[in-house]
């Protein structure tokens, strides 16, 4: 399928490259109880997705370079199939429902078809930010995070989901019309923290949303979401903030007295190191601590491991696909 799409990526935009191998996310479902329930959580997160793509804005790189959008990853998915991502059309309109649903969804041709339940590869082959995805609606604006940070962001999202009250006061409050989003995700993506999005400083509205939640999530639920609050009070993005409280600054420092103290090249040591600290050298989204990475399998016991690796896909291989395996 990957090798499918990988092909015709090639013919509906720019960025299907992009998408398929430098991109990643933090997504999450939700279930729906009625039709108004999945209306409700469609346009709840919608009007929530400025706000959700600046607190978890985590792209340092793109292509090589320092990345300088937001919405990076928005924009990589605009340039895939814009046919199929984006903004679901109507649906603020009053008859959106499971129907103007199905219909967006139908209204796409099928990459491919493997002769499944053709209802779902309709709806697996569409690509908006908020879907359908069986019995489920599939959340899919938040960047990759590290998992302090994730847990926070599911723990605002489980309680604003869990509370009726808080739902209904995010959909009065906030309005109700496509283009305001898409104006919303520009002033984001040109002014961070300075944007103004709704008619209002988008710091505005964080406040709010915290002060709301405030009146229903329990101790356990903003204890989970400290993280992001700490990063909202100090205006910063996650790489900016863990950049600086990298836990391994300390351990450098240990590092390097322990080399004068053993009369090492404590010189050559500190040099290299503040060359590191100074350089644009990321890993996993951390400023690299040390100027070397520790090897922790010898050369025996990666020929080991290849082995236990090959031969549990070739079993799996042959369970999970046996027809495969036939012809």
């Amino acid at each position: 399928r990957y090798l499918a799409l990988w092909e015709l990526f090639k013919g509906t935009g720019t960025m299907g490259k992009n998408m398929m191998r430098g991109s990643a996310s933090i997504q999450f479902s939700i279930d729906y109880s009625s039709e108004n329930d999945f209306v409700n959580k469609i346009r709840l997160f919608y009007l929530l997705s400025p706000i959700i793509f600046l607190i978890t804005f985590n792209t340092i790189w793109f292509e090589g370079k320092k990345n300088k959008s937001i919405l990076r990853r928005y924009y990589i998915w605009e340039n895939t199939d814009g046919s199929r991502t984006g903004i679901i059309p109507g649906i603020f309109e009053s008859d959106f429902g499971y129907k103007k649903y199905g219909e967006y969804a139908i209204d796409k041709p099928l990459y491919f078809d493997d002769g499944t339940d053709r209802s779902k590869l309709y709806l697996a082959q569409i690509y908006p930010f908020v879907r359908a995805k069986g019995n489920c609606i599939e959340v899919r604006f938040a960047d990759s995070i590290p998992l302090k940070y994730c847990m926070a962001y599911l723990a605002v999202c489980k309680c604003i989901i869990d509370s009726e009250g808080l739902t209904k006061r995010i959909l009065e409050n906030l309005p109700d019309n496509e283009q305001a989003i898409l104006e919303a995700y520009d002033s984001i993506d040109n002014n961070g923290y300075r944007a103004d999005i709704y008619g209002k400083p988008v710091v505005y509205w964080i406040n709010w949303l915290e002060d709301e939640i405030k009146k229903y999530a329990d101790d356990i639920q903003l204890s989970y979401m400290r993280p992001i609050k700490e990063l909202i009070d100090c205006k910063k993005f996650i790489f900016q903030k863990e950049g600086e409280e990298h836990p391994m600054l300390k351990e450098r420092e240990e590092y390097l007295n322990i080399i004068k103290e053993l009369d090492g090249d404590y010189e050559g040591r500190k040099k290299a190191s503040e060359y590191v600290k100074n350089s644009d050298c990321y890993v996993y989204g951390f400023p690299a601590p040390f100027s070397f990475v520790p090897t922790f399998y010898q050369k025996d016991e990666l020929e080991y491991l290849s082995g236990v690796c090959k031969t549990t896909h070739d079993i799996l291989s042959k369970v999970l696909f046996p027809r495969r395996q036939r012809s």
